[in-house]
């Protein structure tokens, strides 16, 4: 991107937000990753996040400008406690529940 902070429907908008966030407050952005490089913030399917491997892959726009670890060709590039889910539907999240814990947490209806 440009450097330039505006309003842009791109493919790059997290990084036109990471200059807003620089300009306007002050505010670095990082990546969302732990100490071992796992992403915090599932933008993909989790099951794709789990076994892509970036040497086989190849470098594509996914890849670009991360810093290289291990996971990234082993496997298990998902934070084990993530802190985000992108377009998820929350049966998914029950689901997840079920399968980690045994049960699945009751909600209440409004």
């Amino acid at each position: 991107e440009d450097g330039i902070c505006r309003d842009a429907y791109t493919g790059t908008d997290e990084v036109v937000t990471a200059v807003c966030l620089k300009q306007y407050a002050n505010v670095t952005a990082e990546p969302a990753i732990d100490s071992q490089g796992r992403e915090e913030v599932a933008l993909f399917d989790i099951s794709d996040i789990l076994s892509w491997n970036r040497t086989q892959m190849g470098e594509w726009w996914y890849w670009e400008g991360k810093e290289r670890f291990p996971c990234h060709d082993k496997g298990d590039c998902l934070a084990h406690l993530p802190m985000a889910f992108h377009k998820y539907e929350p049966q998914y999240f029950y689901d997840f529940e079920k399968e980690f814990y045994g049960y699945v947490t009751k909600a209440k209806k409004n």
